[in-house]
């Protein structure tokens, strides 16, 4: 499942970033919600970007294990963990895209000519998929696409990929007048068209399924929840899930959820398991204030 995606108006830094094979032992037993005498669940692998030490940050639950994938990274725009766990794909200062793997070796690079502004693996684990400009464009692997061509009164913000191939496409349109939403093109050439009175800045499937995407909006009044895709194609939405600054990496019908919310001093990541909430991270800093990650079970 994918990652955070904010709209910035940021200066371009110039960047440097090393990678590093040090395991760093950080948490022990990843699941809090068992004694340390009984068998721990295995929620899968989460990234994230650590603003404070500018470290990408692997955690491991099988191994119980965190590792820093690369460090002295000056900023991250976007973030992906690939659906095998081994590799990661990110946006980088120049909105350049670096490929690399989970342990900590570059793959490659992907450099347009403007800004890239979001980026996501497919589920074969070998094509990469990016937003550049209004065009939803691939790297790497031959996975089938469903194409996408918006109008010319659209602007692209975001997309997500669904494990089976769905395509969700977030997006402004300016004309006659202005209004917000989502076009969820199946692979069978069906299309889902979805307004919304606020723009829907980060849209994220479910890391299990096609039916589940979340839904956030940055601002106090933005969209912000769950919208449940049916088999008829008909959907709901669920906007009771999040306070504000709240965002969750849901994963469809097993317990867990991933969750990223302001803790009073900072944003963190949260395990939520049956209405409990451990943390994944310790941030204290009000800096670390845009949280992008990644989760993948």
């Amino acid at each position: 499942m994918k990652r955070l995606n904010y709209i910035l108006i940021s200066l371009m830094l110039i960047t440097s970033y090393s990678c590093t094979k040090t395991k760093v032992e950080r948490l022990g037993v990843f699941d809090p919600f068992e004694d340390d005498d009984t068998p721990k669940d295995n929620f899968g692998s989460v990234v994230y970007f650590n603003e404070q030490s500018n470290d990408i940050v692997l955690i491991n639950s099988a191994t119980s294990v965190t590792s820093v994938i690369a460090s002295n990274i000056s900023e991250v725009y976007d973030l992906s963990l690939s659906y095998d766990k081994s590799k990661i794909a990110f946006i980088n200062a120049q909105y350049d895209v670096v490929i690399m793997d989970t342990e900590g070796n570059i793959i490659n690079e992907i450099d347009e000519p403007s800004s890239i502004r979001a980026v996501e693996w497919a589920s074969d684990n070998t094509t990469l998929v990016y937003l550049y400009g209004n065009q939803i464009k691939k790297w790497g692997g031959t996975y089938p696409l469903p194409q996408y061509i918006p109008a010319v009164n659209i602007g692209v913000v975001n997309f997500s990929l669904s494990i089976n191939g769905d395509l969700a496409v977030s997006f402004y349109a300016q004309g006659v007048y202005n209004y917000y939403g989502m076009t969820i093109i199946k692979l069978d050439g069906t299309e889902i068209d979805i307004q919304y009175n606020s723009l829907p800045t980060y849209i994220s499937y479910s890391n299990q399924n096609n039916r589940f995407i979340t839904v956030f909006g940055n601002d106090i009044g933005d969209v912000r929840g769950i919208l449940t895709i049916n088999a008829d194609n008909t959907y709901s939405f669920d906007n009771n899930i999040f306070n504000y600054y709240n965002y969750a990496s849901i994963c469809a019908d097993i317990p867990y959820r991933v969750d990223y919310k302001d803790s009073g001093d900072a944003n963190n990541l949260y395990l939520i398991k049956d209405g409990e909430n451990k943390l994944l991270t310790d941030f204290n800093n009000p800096s670390q204030y845009y949280l992008f990650y990644d989760w993948k079970q």
